[in-house]
């Protein structure tokens, strides 16, 4: 399912892509919190340092570790050949939440969500609620002009 992702790009353009990353965060944290299958061990880790993170409870060690331990999942299951594992696949979309930057040179927001889209799904697809999660996590902001960081709960 192809989800419309405007909003978060006429909200990139209007708070900065930093603050939209941010948002994004709150956007996944939701996503995720929509999964019921049980996530592999690398994932689950991931999601658990994730939300210490958001709390301040996780250390920057733990956190470039864990996301260090992701990242062997994902190229264990690659190396096997298939490069289609749902498991490595979720694993790859909670990355994302621990990523204290975005990278190098100007990115949208609203292709950061789609790859997370495109990798959680691969594992369990509850995207019929995407749109309506992208409304209630970007577009309150767009109409007040104050972006409040982390509101939605992970």
């Amino acid at each position: 399912m192809r989800i419309n992702l405007d909003l978060v790009d006429e909200f990139q353009q209007h708070f900065g892509q930093q603050v939209a990353f941010e948002k994004a965060r709150d956007f996944m944290f939701a996503y995720i919190s929509q999964i019921r299958s049980a996530l592999p061990l690398a994932a689950a880790k991931g999601l658990e340092i994730a939300k210490k993170t958001r709390t301040g409870i996780a250390t920057a060690k733990e956190r470039t570790q864990t996301l260090r331990d992701m990242w062997d999942y994902v190229n264990q299951c690659e190396d096997a050949g298939n490069l289609s594992v749902p498991q490595a696949s979720i694993t790859r979309a909670l990355t994302w939440l621990l990523r204290d930057e975005l990278g190098h040179g100007e990115e949208y927001i609203s292709e950061v969500l789609n790859w997370f889209l495109y990798f959680a799904n691969e594992f369990e697809d509850p995207s019929e609620i995407a749109e309506e999660l992208v409304r209630k996590v970007f577009i309150s902001e767009l109409g007040n002009g104050n972006p409040r960081h982390s509101t939605a709960q992970g």
